[in-house]
C-alpha cells in the first residue's frame, strides 16, 4: 500500500545576503528572529515572501512585452528550438481575434536577445477550425517541428458547437500549421474533449496527452460529460484513446487529468485533480499500451497539480497547499508548505527547484528551503519557468500591465546541453541542443566517442555510438565542456 510519510514543515530562512556588509546580514538575521513563530510559516509568509532575501533586481529583465496585434497573453512555458529560439503561444489576441466567438492567439519565437516574431495566428481558418484558445505551450518533436494543442476551435460539429472542443496541432518552425486531430470527434466526447496540458513523446515517437472532460465514462463533477482521457496520437494525426478516468468505482483512477511526463522507465506520470480514494486527487502511472496504476492517493484538500521526475529518480510536485516528494513506490513526503504554484517545478543544473506562483518567483531545494527569487509587483507569472542550454531562467506573465511580457532571470547556473530524444538505442540519431557550440571537437556517451556533425551554432547532430551505456552526454567545446542536462537512456 502507498505511505504517506509527514515531515515537520521546512521554516523559510533567508539565504546568505548577496552583499558581505556585516551590518546588513546582522539587519537580516534580526529581522527574521524577530518575527512570530506563526508568520515563519511557509503558507503565511504571503508565499515565501517576509524573511528572504531578495536578490538584485538586476538579474531581471524584460524580454519583451505583447500586446493584442501580437496576441495576448503567453500563458504557458517557452521550449528551445533547434535554432537557438524560444517558442510558445498566446492565449488570445493575434490578427483574427475579433473579441467575439473567435478569440484567436498565436504561435511566436523569441531570440534570447529579445527580438519577438510571430509565425502563426489561430482562427485563419472558418469557425476558428484551426483551433483557438492556447492554455499550454508547445514541445519540440524529434522531426525538428512543434506539436500542442488548443482549448478550443477545430471541427465544430460534434458536441461543442460554435466553439469547437480543442484541436491537436503540428507547427514548422516557419509556421506552416497543420491541425492532426480535433475533440469530440467520437458520439458523446468519448475521445475526449477541452485539451488543456502540453503533449510528451514517447519513446516509440507518438504523442501524449490529457483532455480535462470528456471521455467513455460519465461522472457528477463534470455534469455527466466525462472526467477526461489520456490519448495518444501518431504524426500523421492518428488519435488513439488509452484512458478514460472514472473507470473503477468511486473515481478510484482519479478524474480531471493535467500534465502526462515521460519517466526514465519509458512510461508515463501524471496527476488528476479529483478522485482517488479521497476524492482528492491522485498519481498515476500508464504505459503506453493504457495500463493505468494508480500510485498514490492524496489526502482530503490536497488536489496535485504537476510533477516532475528529478534526477535522484524521484517524482516532485505540487497540490494547492504543499510541495511533496513521491517514490516510484508511493511513499510520500511533504518537504514544504505553499499556495498552488503556476505549472510544474523545473529541476535545473543546480539540482534545485524554480518554479512561479501568482505573484512570486521562487526557488526551492531538495530538502525543502523556499527561496523568493522575485515578487512581481504587477502581473502574475504564468506556466512555471524554463531554463535554456545558456543556464539562464525565461517565464512568461499575464499581465505585467496590460498583455503580458517574457522575462528572463539571470542565474549564475552552467550552460549546458540538451540531447533529443533522451533515450534511443545505439545507431539512432540524435540532436543536441546547446549554446556557443561552434568549435565542437567531440561528442561522448558517457565517456563513449561519437562521431558528429556541427549543423550551426545552436546544433549538433549525431549518432548514439555502438557499446554506449546510460549516463551523461558530453560535448567539448573551445572553453571547456558541456553535459547534458539529464542522462541519456540506452534501453
Amino acid at each position: 500500500m502507498p505511505r504517506f510519510q509527514s515531515v515537520p514543515p521546512t521554516p523559510i530562512r533567508a539565504e546568505k545576503s548577496s552583499t558581505s556588509d556585516p551590518a546588513t546580514q546582522r539587519t537580516l538575521r534580526n529581522a527574521a528572529r524577530s518575527m512570530p513563530r506563526g508568520l515563519r510559516h511557509p503558507l503565511i509568509l504571503c508565499l515565501f515572501c517576509v524573511a528572504m532575501v531578495i536578490p538584485s533586481q538586476a538579474q531581471f529583465k524584460t524580454l519583451v512585452e505583447f500586446n493584442k496585434t501580437t496576441g495576448y497573453p503567453p500563458n504557458a512555458p517557452l521550449v528551445q528550438g533547434f535554432d537557438g529560439n524560444l517558442y510558445g503561444t498566446t492565449y488570445a489576441g493575434g490578427s483574427h481575434d475579433d473579441g467575439g466567438s473567435s478569440f484567436g492567439g498565436t504561435v511566436f519565437n523569441v531570440s534570447t536577445a529579445g527580438t519577438l516574431t510571430t509565425i502563426y495566428n489561430f482562427c485563419a481558418e472558418a469557425d476558428c477550425a484551426d483551433g483557438q484558445l492556447n492554455h499550454v505551450g508547445l514541445i519540440l518533436g524529434n522531426d525538428g517541428n512543434y506539436y500542442g494543442v488548443t482549448t478550443q476551435g477545430g471541427n465544430t460539429s460534434g458536441g461543442c458547437v460554435g466553439t469547437g472542443c480543442g484541436t491537436v496541432f503540428k507547427i514548422t518552425p516557419q509556421g506552416v500549421l497543420t491541425t492532426l486531430y480535433s475533440f469530440c470527434s467520437e458520439a458523446n466526447c468519448a475521445d475526449g474533449l477541452y485539451p488543456e496540458s502540453a503533449l510528451v513523446q514517447g519513446v516509440d515517437g507518438d504523442f501524449y496527452g490529457a483532455t480535462t472532460f470528456g471521455g467513455a465514462n460519465p461522472c457528477a463533477s463534470s455534469g455527466g460529460g466525462g472526467c477526461g482521457t489520456l490519448f495518444k496520437i501518431t504524426t500523421s494525426g492518428v488519435q488513439t484513446t488509452i484512458h478514460s478516468f472514472c473507470s473503477q468505482s468511486n473515481c478510484s483512477d482519479g478524474d480531471f487529468p493535467g500534465q502526462l511526463i515521460l519517466g526514465a522507465d519509458g512510461n508515463f506520470y501524471g496527476t488528476t485533480s479529483y478522485g482517488g480514494s479521497n476524492n482528492a486527487g491522485t498519481f498515476f502511472k500508464i504505459t503506453p499500451q493504457g495500463t493505468l496504476t494508480t500510485v498514490y492517493s492524496f489526502a482530503e484538500g490536497s488536489n496535485a497539480t504537476g510533477v516532475i521526475q528529478a534526477a535522484d529518480g524521484n517524482f516532485y510536485g505540487t497540490t494547492m497547499t504543499y510541495f511533496f516528494k513521491i517514490t516510484p513506490q508511493g511513499t510520500l513526503t511533504m518537504i514544504a508548505q505553499g499556495g498552488s504554484p503556476h505549472g510544474q517545478l523545473l529541476q535545473a543544473t543546480d539540482g534545485n527547484f524554480y518554479g512561479t506562483t501568482d505573484n512570486i518567483l521562487f526557488k526551492l531545494t531538495p530538502s525543502g528551503l523556499l527561496t523568493t527569487l522575485r515578487k512581481f509587483k504587477t502581473g502574475s507569472p504564468t506556466g512555471g519557468v524554463v531554463q535554456a542550454t545558456n543556464g539562464i531562467l525565461y517565464g512568461t506573465t499575464a499581465q505585467p500591465g496590460k498583455d503580458g511580457m517574457i522575462y528572463e532571470w539571470l542565474t549564475r547556473l552552467s550552460p549546458f546541453v540538451e540531447t533529443l530524444p533522451t533515450s534511443a538505442a545505439a545507431g539512432s540519431a540524435v540532436t543536441i541542443l546547446g549554446a556557443n557550440l561552434t568549435g565542437s571537437s567531440a561528442v561522448s556517451f558517457n565517456g563513449t566517442a561519437a562521431t558528429f556533425t556541427l549543423v550551426s551554432d545552436t546544433e549538433i547532430t549525431t549518432t548514439v555510438p555502438a557499446g554506449s551505456t546510460t549516463g551523461t552526454v558530453t560535448v567539448t567545446i573551445p572553453k571547456g565542456t558541456l553535459s547534458s542536462n539529464v542522462a541519456f537512456t540506452i534501453p
